[in-house]
């Protein structure tokens, strides 16, 4: 006997081992997409196949775990959707709605759980970045920037302190020996400056 291609949505449920009405608010809520569904008058038909794959895509890892169907597929093998022969038109319909802040980063090709998973890892990341500077191990660049124009300008002042402090001393020595010492000792007091600071 040849399998139907679309059935009701009560033989659909029962296939999945769910009720009629949690299926229906699966198509409601836009989880059972428009490309796996046609309407004959004022009923809906699912195609199995596609209805299975969207919800492989946009049902996240703990609805997944009861989501089961009577379908002859290999146990423990996820059925992967197929978008070879789907336009971007009906790739863009599937994610509609549901991947609206993911398509905007352009992770359009991302399912409802893989969303899920990037926006822990973003929220874990920002929770480590929080942790890491209320522990100072993470510094704010805006706070280094300001210290490290501090220290700049400290040593700018402290070396050109030196010239002023020195130049009558210099202009009147003329022996190179003693004009070196005199400019090393300086320039060590001006470094121990800054270091001190």
């Amino acid at each position: 006997m040849a399998k139907k291609a679309y059935i009701g949505i009560v033989e659909f449920a029962k296939q999945i081992d769910k009720t009629p009405q949690y299926v229906r608010r699966l198509i409601k809520n836009g989880k059972i997409t428009k490309r796996s569904l046609k309407t004959e008058g004022k009923r809906k038909l699912i195609q199995p196949e596609k209805a299975v794959a969207d919800l492989e895509n946009n049902i996240s890892f703990v609805n997944k775990k009861n989501l089961k169907t009577n379908q002859n597929e290999p146990k423990n093998e996820p059925i992967k959707r197929n978008t070879e022969n789907e336009t971007g038109d009906e790739l863009s319909e599937a994610f509609e709605g549901q991947l609206g802040i993911v398509s905007a980063a352009g992770l359009t090709n991302a399912s409802l759980a893989e969303a899920q998973k990037i926006k822990e890892r973003f929220a874990a990341a920002l929770k480590k970045l929080e942790y890491e500077e209320k522990s100072k191990t993470l510094v704010r660049a805006t706070t280094v920037e300001k210290e490290a124009f501090a220290m700049a300008r400290l040593t700018r002042d402290s070396i050109m302190a030196v010239v002023d402090r020195n130049a009558a001393v210099l202009a009147a020595e003329t022996d190179e020996k003693v004009v070196a010492d005199i400019l090393r000792d300086e320039l060590a007091q001006a470094l121990e400056f800054i270091a001190a600071e």
